[in-house]
């Protein structure tokens, strides 16, 4: 039951993720053919920190609490498969490959 609730929460949060980089995709495209066609430069290397970023750095913080949260009552969350995958999709790339807190 426990695992079960967990595992349905844990994709919620997945799919919104990806919902989320999805629409952020489709918004650039949206822009960049609007600048075009307005004859404006477009400036592909803008590296402001988009909405989705700062929202997957947020849920990557929670993911981590929810982590150290889940060692205090022994369930390692490492082992659960759909704990792992969010990890992989909140973190940043040089967090990705090795779950700790």
């Amino acid at each position: 039951p426990f695992h079960s609730v967990q595992t349905k929460q844990i994709i919620i949060f997945s799919d919104f993720v990806i919902q989320q980089r999805k629409t952020e995709t489709s918004l650039q495209r949206i822009r960049l053919g609007a600048q075009r066609r307005a004859g404006a430069s477009s400036d592909v290397s803008d590296r402001s920190i988009s909405d989705t970023e700062k929202l997957c750095m947020q849920l990557f913080l929670d993911v981590q609490e929810y982590g150290r949260d889940l060692a205090t009552i022994g369930v390692e969350a490492a082992e659960i498969p759909a704990y792992c995958s969010l990890w992989q999709l909140v973190a940043p790339q040089d967090r990705q490959a090795e779950i700790n807190f």
